[in-house]
């Protein structure tokens, strides 16, 4: 049966290189078959890896503006850039009168993410946001479950990710690893606010009240280093509490150690739930602890299609937008004390390997220290590691 062409949305793509190459080819492949290809927004596009894909297909604008200016419209646009372009683009577009999907960090600060907000209601559109670990049917499935009470009160969350980065990852633009651009404007990139912030964001989503909130941590201790030769910090680890139950964060760039999907393991009062890392899906398991065991497949699995698949019925009326402003205000209120009061420490350098062969900066067993941390969620100031230093009680 063909879709009826009043059902379409008509999306523009809003940059088409890194991540937004995965869009764009997403797009072109009609996964979402509501979904329409419109226009490609990006003054670099013939930079992009599938840009041979569309350059003969699908029009291509320097900036969203001129797309309207030229008197076209479009329901949806979805917003790839980087993201301390992503509050300009995402205003351009509820200006024009298009429904938002933004991809993650949404904006790098909370001052920034009020404003926006405030666009938003004024609009009368939806504006979502590309955390595909909330949007995913396992994530989205467990949360449910642990709001009507299978599981019991929530005891410990917590997660660990091991992601090297090597010197190409911080030279590949001019923001990677930067607080603020050489022209002032704020950046705040870093691992824990986009590389692995889906991590971070997915504990919150799913100690959230409702399918629409994310919790609020209080009591946060907050450690933050760097090996690398960045403004930012390539390492960080958390500690805090939501309700009840405590929570656990480290992740870094400056390891040795790869493990292909974080370690996640949900504590609950009847179950236990994990995240497995002996594979690339990242399967999620639940353990009852009356013995029963459920495998419910990739913790992320259709995230992202369903990210897209949300916002095109709430840009059409179908249904609400998932993963909101209101959604991410917790994870953006975070961060943002992160990047304001956590003092940066370097690595000590008598611990910090720089491999020219390899091109890449690491900590030697930063791995297996912060697994210990994570093991007993600790931070590493408090398990007494040689480089640790003393955390920051952030003021949330």
């Amino acid at each position: 049966m063909t879709t009826p062409k009043s059902r379409l949305v008509n999306t523009v793509l809003v940059g088409a290189g890194g991540f937004g190459a995965n869009h764009g080819k997403m797009l072109l492949d009609n996964v979402v078959p509501d979904v329409r290809l419109a226009a490609i927004v990006d003054p670099y596009a013939q930079d992009s890896h599938i840009y041979n894909l569309f350059k003969n297909t699908v029009p291509v604008y320097n900036r969203l503006e001129d797309f309207y200016a030229a008197g076209k419209t479009a329901e949806l646009v979805l917003v790839s850039s980087p993201h301390f372009l992503h509050y300009q683009h995402c205003t351009a577009a509820l200006a024009g009168g298009s429904h938002v999907l933004c991809e993650k960090p949404l904006v790098p600060d909370l001052e920034t993410l009020n404003r926006l907000d405030e666009n938003v209601t004024a609009s009368g559109n939806t504006l979502s946001v590309g955390f595909q670990w909330c949007c995913s049917s396992v994530m989205r499935g467990i949360k449910a479950r642990i709001i009507a009470g299978e599981f019991g009160k929530p005891v410990l969350f917590k997660s660990f990710t091991t992601w090297p980065r090597y010197w190409k990852y911080y030279r590949r633009n001019n923001w990677a690893g930067r607080i603020t651009m050489d022209d002032g404007q704020l950046v705040n990139d870093s691992v824990a606010s986009n590389a692995t912030s889906h991590h971070l964001q997915n504990t919150l989503f799913l100690l959230g009240n409702t399918m629409e909130d994310s919790a609020n941590m209080k009591n946060v201790y907050a450690e933050t280093y760097r090996a690398n030769d960045i403004e930012s910090f390539d390492t960080c680890v958390l500690r805090g509490e939501v309700g009840g139950a405590k929570v656990f964060y480290a992740a870094s760039h400056a390891t040795n150690f790869w493990l292909h999907s974080p370690v996640m393991r949900y504590e609950l009062e009847k179950a236990v739930i994990t995240v497995s890392v002996f594979d690339k899906e990242g399967v999620c398991t639940v353990h009852h602890r009356d013995g029963r065991v459920e495998e419910l497949g990739p913790a992320i699995g259709n995230g992202m299609v369903n990210s897209l698949t949300f916002a095109a019925q709430a840009a059409r009326g179908d249904g609400d937008a998932v993963c909101t402003v209101r959604t991410v205000r917790p994870f953006a209120t975070l961060i943002d004390a992160i990047f304001g009061q956590a003092v940066i420490h370097n690595f000590p350098e008598s611990h910090v390997r720089v491999s020219t062969d390899e091109e890449r900066t690491y900590v030697p067993y930063l791995h297996i220290d912060l697994a210990e941390c994570f093991n007993q969620a600790r931070l590493p100031s408090e398990m007494g590691h040689a480089w640790s230093k003393e955390p920051t009680l952030l003021n949330l």
